[in-house]
């Protein structure tokens, strides 16, 4: 039997694939297969494996405020050292445009520094994308949540 946040990784890995062969698109507020944003992809996968999770918010800009993206993980996660991020974490990540934290990414493998993650990003192809993190994406980080009834 796997653990939720083995499955929180394999759900999330489902969006890489479209059934066509290709990674499920890029769409801003998108909550399905023909399209998520990052917090859709977080809300998605979520809703399909992380037990009584029901928050999801659709009403954010395409940049949403400085404090947008905190409060709403706040309402579903609790903050946590990124030193110890797990398969399964979220992490909140500074966008380049607008220069302050409003990008969600799932924790698919890895402890830090040495991370692999998948999230859904308009640029440089708008997809959903899985990479290693590179030292650019690492200084990005701006926080790291652990979905609330997670058991380690």
């Amino acid at each position: 039997m796997s653990t939720i946040r083995e499955q929180i990784v394999a759900e999330a890995e489902t969006y890489l694939d479209n059934g066509k062969g290709k990674p499920v698109r890029w769409r801003h507020q998108g909550r399905d297969r023909n399209g998520v944003d990052c917090a859709g992809l977080i809300a998605c996968v979520a809703h399909s494996v992380v037990p009584g999770f029901d928050m999801d918010y659709t009403t954010y800009h395409r940049w949403p405020g400085k404090e947008t993206v905190q409060t709403y993980a706040n309402q579903w996660a609790r903050l946590k050292d990124v030193n110890d991020a797990k398969p399964g974490d979220v992490l909140i990540l500074i966008d380049v445009v607008p220069g302050w934290p409003c990008h969600f990414a799932l924790v698919a493998k890895g402890s830090y520094p040495d991370l692999t993650i998948i999230h859904s990003c308009a640029v440089p192809v708008p997809r959903v994308q899985k990479h290693n993190m590179s030292k650019d994406w690492l200084a990005r980080i701006s926080g790291c949540y652990e979905f609330h009834g997670i058991e380690d």
